[in-house]
């Protein structure tokens, strides 16, 4: 089957594959002008030019870069809603991540895009295809195991509640290179048996099954993800109207491949409804083909040779003779031709002036209905002026009185304090539950004004979690870091369940319920590591500064944008300070574990998961409702959601008084005196990322051998339901993102 155009149904998926132009084609690094279209779209753009050990893809990046520029700069899809990976950020770790994400962001009148450049093969089934990540090895089991099949993309995808779907996929799945041999030793290319499964998709491949779809002749880019991208700028608006559909930019593509290309065999096919769906609006002008046909085999146009004869009229005209019919009286027809002309003409003047008259009293009438709106629109601005004065007084009026609430709690809290004083001095035991009680009794104090309520911060609460730190309450005496203050909880060994049970709301299947036994004890952080403490022990802060207006900045906020190898480094460096043995023995990006060092390290999952459960079996750490997580965690809340145009049902459960990351330590800790440990920033283990054991295990320290590493605790940037204890997140080791962070654990005798 050639082509398929069933009827609307509400996808659109572009499957394309390719390498840059040269000098013979367009350069389309610079996007055309702002058209619109796509303020509730979602994009993910991904780009593998330079696999680790695969064959690479030349001008694959350049292509997704532009791809990127498109969407954002003319269909103006929102920078906050796009992401672009390149090369080793693409694996199938983040695809996965960065698919379901973007699904959650698109709105339900926008565009779901989909791009990806990359390598393909059949799967082992040889029913569908799937797509190769970067850090796929040149083994047929790495092959499969770093890949991601089609029907899970497609099923990533269709989570989101948008109206259509594009999804373009630069890649081929005959699992071989440009020399026709497999892309790795072991694998055994074969044509797919099965198709696209999904009524919901409309699927243009770049070619059949069995065919490479290559470079761009004259080019150095893949050839159909560069034709699709010049036809949705205008080169394929085949009628002139100023829109492009999918037929039309399908159809420029494939009459362009057959007229240029000719090393190969490189037929696009079709599948799916909606192939007169709009994708873009352009009017940009494509390259001459024909031009570059002649360019690329050294030619040019014909012209007329010298050896060509000329055209010599005759110069022997013979003789000529002619009859008259018959005496029609031509002068007679002549003149009432004329007369007949007048008249026509007296009545075309007399249709003009009347088509003047008609003209001018609509000129008249337009004219009075734009006065008309103009002052309908002054007296709206009017109106509206004045109701923004009447609001902005009442907002005033509202913080007035918000201030001086909150200003009474402050002082009532300030005697309170006060009157601890002299005990505070003493640190004796029976004062601990006083300050206790102080914390509980002004850490979530609320001001209410017409009905909404607003959080009071105050200072004196930090205060008193610093005393209760300081002397002992929840610290591990002794281990304090001298010279920068970070404390360590000490956690005994113990038995606890890992995972979720299967009813757990919002439970993902890598949760698996199994017990764990911790032998050993350990110490773990009280808070995460902070950016002072990061830029005190290495010098530097790689910090986001900020995201969207919102600081990300402080030296009591957790460090983020750092990479799992940024942090085991850390770790070895703050332990040579402290003259600690240290934990990590590090060659490149191989590291080992000294599991006898005293030295600082990172937790291993399990750890991570017992001490935040501290004893129980909570669905966050220290809160088990939705509604409660606020309260302990900083995570994305109603009010980021308002913020940044976000839209997420898990996050409309409570307000956490934080947009971006908070200091550390800003909520109420666990039952063993950690905090954070849902929310802020998602914090490195350990461990490589792997299913878990069914049965019960002892001091587990995840698989030997990986690609990515894991991540727990969600962030100030996930729903609440990513801050559940179980959630598991995972990242390539060498990842960077700004909310990823870490904590300091070490074993204990």
């Amino acid at each position: 089957m050639r082509r398929v155009w069933p009827g609307f149904v509400g996808w659109v998926v572009l499957v394309v594959a390719g390498t840059a132009a040269g000098e013979v084609w367009p350069d389309l690094s610079v996007p055309p002008g702002e058209t619109g279209g796509g303020r509730e779209d979602a994009a993910l753009v991904v780009g593998i030019e330079d696999y680790w050990q695969l064959p690479d893809i030349p001008g694959a990046a350049q292509n997704a870069r532009d791809w990127y520029a498109f969407l954002t700069g003319t269909l103006g899809v929102k920078p906050s809603r796009a992401t672009l990976l390149l090369d080793d950020e693409a694996t199938d770790a983040e695809l996965r991540h960065f698919a379901r994400q973007r699904a959650a962001d698109v709105g339900q009148e926008g565009t779901l895009w989909f791009v990806f450049i990359g390598h393909g093969t059949p799967a082992l089934s040889g029913e569908e295809g799937v797509l190769v990540g970067a850090d796929a090895r040149a083994t047929a089991a790495s092959l499969y195991e770093r890949s991601l099949p089609q029907s899970e993309m497609l099923a990533l995808l269709e989570t989101g509640q948008q109206s259509r779907t594009v999804v373009l996929l630069d890649t081929c799945f005959s699992g071989q290179g440009a020399d026709g041999r497999a892309l790795v030793p072991g694998l055994q290319p074969a044509l797919l048996s099965g198709s696209w499964k999904t009524d919901r998709s409309t699927v243009l491949t770049a070619a059949q099954g069995d065919q490479f779809a290559g470079p761009l002749p004259g080019g150095d880019r893949p050839a159909f993800s560069y034709l699709v991208l010049g036809a949705l700028r205008g080169w394929g608006d085949g009628d002139d109207d100023g829109r492009v559909t999918v037929r039309e930019a399908f159809h420029y593509a494939e009459d362009t491949l057959r007229a240029v290309v000719k090393d190969r065999r490189q037929e696009p096919d079709a599948h799916g409804p909606n192939s007169g769906s709009v994708l873009s609006r352009g009017s940009e002008p494509g390259p001459d083909v024909a031009a570059i046909v002649l360019t690329l085999s050294g030619g040019q146009a014909r012209q007329p040779t010298s050896s060509e004869p000329a055209f010599v009229p005759p110069t022997d005209l013979g003789t000529t003779e002619f009859e008259i019919g018959d005496d029609t009286d031509i002068v007679a027809l002549a003149a009432e031709a004329a007369r007949q002309k007048a008249e026509r003409e007296a009545l075309e003047a007399r249709e003009a002036e009347l088509e003047r008259q008609r003209a001018e009293e609509a000129e008249r009438q337009r004219l009075e209905q734009e006065a008309i709106a103009l002052k309908l629109k002054q007296d709206r601005e009017e109106l509206e002026r004045r109701e923004r004065e009447v609001q902005q007084a009442l907002e005033a009026d509202r913080r007035r009185r918000r201030d001086e609430a909150a200003a009474e709690i402050e002082a009532a809290a300030g005697r309170d304090w006060l009157a601890l004083a002299d005990l505070r001095e003493q640190a004796s035991p029976e004062v601990v539950p006083v300050v206790e009680a102080f914390v509980t009794k002004y850490e979530d104090s609320t001001v209410q004004v017409d009905g909404t309520s607003y959080p009071v911060e105050l200072a004196l609460v930090d205060e008193a979690r610093a005393w209760l730190r300081k002397h002992g309450v929840g610290g591990l005496g002794g281990s304090v870091i001298d010279a920068h203050g970070y404390e360590l909880v000490a956690i005994e060994p113990g038995e606890f369940w890992m995972g979720s049970p299967s009813d757990e709301k919002g439970r993902d299947d890598d949760e698996t319920r199994h017990k764990v036994r911790l032998t050993r004890g350990f110490a773990l952080g009280a808070t995460e590591v902070t950016q002072g403490l990061y830029r005190a022990v290495t010098g530097r802060n790689p910090s986001l500064e900020e995201y969207e207006g919102v600081s990300l900045q402080g030296d009591r906020k957790p460090v983020q944008k750092v990479s799992w190898l940024d942090a085991v480094a850390f770790c070895n460096a703050l332990s040579e300070q402290e003259g600690l043995t240290p934990a990590y023995r590090i060659a490149g990006d191989s590291v080992t574990w000294d599991r006898d060092a005293d030295g600082y390290r990172l937790p291993t999952e399990a750890e991570w998961e017992y001490a935040a459960r501290a004893g129980g079996n909570q669905l966050f750490a220290g809160a088990d409702s939705y509604e409660d997580v606020c309260g302990v965690g900083n995570v994305s809340d109603l009010g980021a959601t308002q913020k940044f145009d976000w839209s997420d049902d898990w996050s409309k459960q409570c307000t956490d008084r934080h947009h971006g990351t908070a200091d550390v330590g800003s909520y109420r800790a666990n039952a063993w005196g950690l905090y954070d440990m849902s929310g802020n920033v998602w914090e490195w283990a350990w461990d490589w990322y792997g299913d878990y054991p069914s049965g019960t295990v002892s001091d587990p320290t995840g698989p030997s051998t990986g690609s990515p590493r894991v991540a727990r605790g969600g962030s100030w940037s996930n729903n609440p339901r990513c801050a559940r204890v179980a959630v598991r997140l995972r990242h390539a080791p060498g990842y960077r993102y700004y909310y990823l962070g870490f904590r300091l654990a070490r074993s204990l005798p």
